[in-house]
Formats: structure tokens, C-alpha cells, sequence
């Protein structure tokens, strides 16, 4: 997907701050602190538990920052009342405005950096919502296996010699050669602890493989959205997601959204593939699971829709179905609140 476009043509839509590019796991926020414009970056890990980077730019209108603070939460729950120790942001020596730091994200789910800028006036509170999600389970490299493997199987043997060998020497006086009997019993010893340590292998193999697959379990997966066209009436049917019980963070309800800036969804509409027309509109909650809207004049094509919506928790979602818009789609103005755009076609 060409981000930098897209992005682009969504800036010119709504000229507000993006909460995450669509299929990016990042976040892109400006928030007010005081007197401070704060323009924060959050690279968001791939893996959960996982490093989560963010960067600060600031724009200081009056006064000299002393610091800024930030510290991760859970946005509900008991967790979100008691937040960990802050860890401090490290100015970057190329730009005295940039901010840099790091931070632990422990669990999946709708999480809150907590911010905090100190300057000789005083101090001011920020926050930023990020949805924390596992997008990829990480497999290890082929090399990196086979090392482990022969370093695995080294040790294992080595621990199995060693105990052969206490069996057959350890009551010997230095020097005294093991006679046949004990030779035969530590040999018996090497044999038994390879079993047992063969076996020992293999039970943490099992219970690897099942912890692999209780995390791949909890990788994100978007709610299926379909949508359908009855003259200029647009229908989104989105199907509820019910998760089993260790994975119950991924059961969402089709119809537990709560309004962003005003809105229940926020539904983006890209011509594709020269992206030479794009509309922001609102649809409603007609039903649960049903979001209906009357589509204004738009270009005949093709059309990706991107649905922004907000559950219940505090979690973020884009929903992506897609639909194709005919030529005699009845005239019908553009809502107030709605906008478009008409950029140059993509060229191939």
C-alpha cells in the first residue's frame, strides 16, 4: 500500500491527528501539554510483551522544558489506577526539541502512555491511547537453529558422560582403574541419564510448541466486515468475533463502539488503484452489526473502505471491506459533516 499517499490524502480529509496508519501497528499523536505542542511517535512491538519506542517532538512556545516522563497503563481496569515508576525521555543530540525513550508493554489490549512535561513554571499531563496487539508470531533463523540444536545436543550428551562417569569413578581412590563391574554399571548410567534427559527434551518440546500455539492464538485478527449496496444505501454487516476463554482479550462485540470525535465510525472511501477519489463519511448504527449510510455522488469504480471505530475498552479497530460503486448511482449532495477529495491519479 503506498502509506505516504494514502496518508496524504487522509490529512487532506481530516485535518486532526491520526491515531495509526491503516495495517500499521504504530501511532501518531499531537496532543497539548500545557503551553506545549507535543508531536509523539509510538512504535508499537510486533510481539507482545515487547519494547514500545516513542519519540517526542516538541514545540515550545514559551519557556525551557526540564524533562518529560512517561509511563505505560492499561486504558480500563484496576491496572490503569496504578501506573509503574515513570521512565524519563532522553533529549536527542541532533535536535534539543526531540525527545526519545522506551517502554515495556506487558499484555495485549487498549493501553495509555501517561506523559508528563516539567518546566520551571510548572508541570503538565498528556496522554496517548495505543492498542497493544501480537501482529506476527517471530520464528527463529534456520542458522541460529541448527547452532542451538548442536549446542543442545553437546549438552545433553556431556550431562549424561559426567554422570556415567560419577557412577563408575566418584568412590575411587586417584589413580585406581574401574574394574569391568563398574565400568558396566556407569556405562548402564550414560544410557539411563540419555533417556531420561532424552525424554526431559522432548516433554519441554511439547510444552513449547503448545505455548507457540496459545501465542499465535492471540494474534490480532480484524472483524470480518462485508459490505453490500442497495441503490445508494450502504450496508457494513460486521460479524462479532467470539474468542475462546485464554485468549478472551479478542472477543469483540459488533456493537459496543463508542463515538470519536462525535462519530460512531469514521469510514474512508479510496478509488482504487489510481486513488483519484476519496471520501470521509459517518455511518450510523442501524442495528448491531449493521452500520447503513446513504452514499452522496461519487466517481464510478472500485472502492477500499477503511471504517475506523472505537469498542467499548477503549481498543481501536479498522475494519476493511471493500465495494464497487456503479455508474447509475442516484445524485445525492454530500453530507456537511462528510468531505472528499479529487487528487491526481496514481500514475502506474
Amino acid at each position: 500500500m503506498p502509506h505516504r499517499l494514502l496518508s496524504f490524502v487522509l490529512l487532506l480529509l481530516v485535518p486532526i491527528a491520526a491515531r495509526a496508519h491503516v495495517n500499521s501497528k504504530d501511532v501518531f499523536e499531537r496532543v497539548q501539554a500545557g503551553p506545549y505542542q507535543l508531536f509523539v511517535t509510538v512504535r508499537m512491538p510486533i510481539v507482545i510483551p515487547g519494547i514500545a519506542t516513542v519519540e517526542v517532538r516538541v514545540m515550545p512556545p514559551v519557556g525551557k522544558i526540564g524533562s518529560i516522563q512517561i509511563a505505560p497503563t492499561l486504558l480500563t481496569g484496576e491496572a490503569a489506577r496504578h501506573p509503574p515508576v515513570p521512565d524519563t525521555l532522553k533529549p536527542s543530540p541532533a535536535d534539543p526539541n526531540v525527545y526519545t525513550g522506551a517502554v515495556w508493554i506487558m499484555s495485549v489490549g487498549a493501553w495509555q502512555i501517561h506523559m508528563n512535561v516539567s518546566d520551571p513554571a510548572g508541570r503538565y499531563a498528556a496522554g496517548i491511547p495505543i492498542p497493544a496487539v501480537a501482529t506476527t508470531t517471530l520464528h527463529m533463523q534456520a542458522g541460529l537453529g541448527v547452532t542451538l540444536a548442536l549446542l543442545g545436543t553437546f549438552l545433553v550428551l556431556s550431562m549424561a558422560a559426567l554422570i556415567g562417569a560419577a557412577v563408575r569413578e566418584a568412590r575411587l581412590q586417584p589413580g585406581v582403574v574401574p574394574d569391568p563391574s563398574r565400568r558396566r554399571r556407569g556405562l548402564q548410567a550414560t544410557v539411563a541419564a540419555t533417556a531420561v534427559l532424552a525424554v526431559m527434551v522432548y516433554l519441554g518440546g511439547r510444552w513449547w510448541n503448545v505455548e507457540a500455539a496459545n501465542y499465535a492464538g492471540e494474534v490480532f485478527r480484524p472483524l470480518a466486515t462485508s459490505a453490500t449496496l442497495s441503490g445508494n444505501t450502504l450496508d457494513l454487516h460486521i460479524a462479532g468475533l467470539a474468542a475462546p476463554a485464554e485468549h478472551r482479550w479478542l472477543t469483540r462485540a459488533n456493537n459496543d463502539f463508542l463515538p470519536d470525535h462525535g462519530h460512531l465510525m469514521h469510514l474512508y472511501a479510496i478509488r482504487w488503484p489510481a486513488m483519484d477519489a476519496a471520501f470521509h463519511l459517518h455511518p450510523i448504527l442501524a442495528a448491531p452489526g449493521d452500520f447503513r449510510l446513504t452514499l452522496p455522488s461519487m466517481p464510478p469504480g472500485s472502492y477500499k473502505l477503511y471504517g475506523d471505530v472505537v469498542h467499548a475498552n477503549g481498543f481501536p479497530e479498522t475494519l476493511l471491506p471493500s465495494i464497487d460503486i456503479p455508474a447509475t448511482l442516484p445524485p445525492t449532495p454530500l453530507d456537511p459533516e462528510a468531505a472528499s477529495a479529487v487528487p491526481p491519479p496514481l500514475q502506474p
